[in-house]
């Protein structure tokens, strides 16, 4: 029985098809590691995702429009950096249209910087709903150079689109 001897192009063929299978193993493994460390070592990420907070705190309710609002984060104190960071949003909410409360914020200019949307986690019309939105500001707070930024809550009336606001929440800009 002869063997037929491969030509250079098919061994090398063969062998890149080797070398990139081995590659994409690695890569899942190194991806897998990663995720791994990040909700494993309750850093940022770990926090952010409560992988590994399993104490049940009872919020204390910061701000409050009766019977629509009672706000738990971001507190009355809250700090972000001015290169940027995380916000979380949360709370209750009742009697929003969709569970849908509308917020903005801007710098002590009242220029926008970020606007978006947080929604009940349930039903909201008969009762209070709890909410919560992790805010990712990514643009660096600098124009005027600002010492805080407003956390603007608002809703929208489905009836004519006009804006009723609720709540300003100072968040104080540190370097």
């Amino acid at each position: 029985m002869q063997t037929k001897e491969l030509s250079t192009y098919e061994r090398d063929k063969k062998n890149n098809k080797t070398v990139l299978i081995y590659l994409s193993v690695l890569i899942v493994v190194l991806l897998g590691a990663n995720l791994w460390y990040l909700i494993s070592n309750n850093n940022k990420w770990g926090k952010i995702l409560n992988f590994k907070d399993e104490t049940t705190v009872t919020p204390t309710v910061n701000l409050v429009v009766p019977g629509r609002l009672e706000i738990t984060s971001p507190t009355l104190d809250a700090n972000i950096s001015r290169s940027g960071g995380i916000i979380k949003l949360e709370g209750k909410m009742q009697g929003f249209f969709e569970g849908t409360l509308n917020y903005r914020i801007v710098d002590a200019n009242g220029e926008l910087i970020l606007e978006g949307i947080a929604t009940a986690a349930g039903e909201n019309y008969e009762q209070m709903a709890d909410f919560s939105e992790i805010i990712f500001l990514d643009t660096p707070v600098t124009y005027g150079l600002s010492e805080m930024v407003e956390l603007v809550l608002y809703e929208v009336s489905m009836k004519d689109g006009s804006e009723k606001e609720l709540l300003k929440i100072e968040i104080n800009v540190v370097d």
